[in-house]
């Protein structure tokens, strides 16, 4: 009797020490990748990073410092990533030596906003992956939008991604915000609004063209709207 009584201490005590395991793990598993609110992991790409990072200064910061600032400000192009490192803003491979970083999450940058912790988080990524590429530390790998829109050439998600869809659609239609149910971080959620071959029948032509999107950093220019027409009728690829 004692022997069985033994037994079963023994053998709660085993289960418990299993569940108390499985509770501290699961924090861990869940914090080991960035998530879209949607319950799927991301693997983000330098040039994701960069898009990303280039929103939240573009959403945030060009205000005061773009190139329409005013004369006083001492940053006159927060998007001009030689300046911010040349000036040591930013420290490739190491947010918390980067001005920029630090003014962010001491709350001093920007001026009676506090960024959400995506926003920080993006970044900081960004920040460090400059880092791991020494040898492009200045933005230079999203290329330019095609001079025709991608009449001649095709035109790449990269190109439409990097250059119209982050910096003037993610604020509002990304990780942190999804306007109207709509996310349009990653070319997986953009394809959701694109009928991959058909511009006439994809919501996000129709929108830009009507120039009902974007509606919080002024109509695309036509350049930028004959490349989205382009990308979306050349098949709409995730390149």
């Amino acid at each position: 009797m004692v022997q069985r009584t033994i037994k079963g201490v023994r053998m709660r005590t085993t289960i418990f020490a299993f569940i108390l395991l499985g509770l501290l793990v699961l924090p861990y598993q869940n914090c080991a990748s960035h998530d879209n609110s949607q319950g799927t992991e991301v693997d983000y790409s330098s040039i994701e990073m960069e898009a990303a990072a280039k929103a939240v200064l573009s959403t945030n910061c060009t205000s005061c410092h773009g190139t329409d600032a005013p004369a006083e400000n001492k940053m006159s192009d927060i998007m001009n990533i030689n300046m911010l490192i040349e000036t040591g803003y930013i420290v490739p491979g190491n947010p918390q030596q980067s001005r920029l970083y630090l003014d962010v999450i001491d709350g001093i940058m920007p001026p009676e906003v506090s960024l959400s912790a995506n926003d920080i988080l993006a970044l900081a990524d960004w920040i460090r992956d400059i880092g791991e590429h020494p040898e492009d530390p200045t933005g230079g790998s999203i290329p330019e939008l095609p001079t025709d829109g991608g009449a001649t050439q095709p035109v790449t998600f990269t190109q439409i991604y990097g250059n119209i869809i982050a910096p003037k659609c993610t604020g509002c239609h990304g990780t942190n915000q999804a306007s109207g149910g709509v996310r349009l971080n990653g070319h997986a959620n953009v394809l959701t609004q694109v009928v991959p071959g058909n511009p006439g029948a994809s919501q996000l032509y129709l929108s830009i063209s009507t120039n009902d999107m974007p509606r919080n950093a002024g109509p695309l220019t036509a350049l930028e709207k004959t490349a989205i027409f382009n990308w979306i009728q050349q098949g709409a690829k995730n390149d």
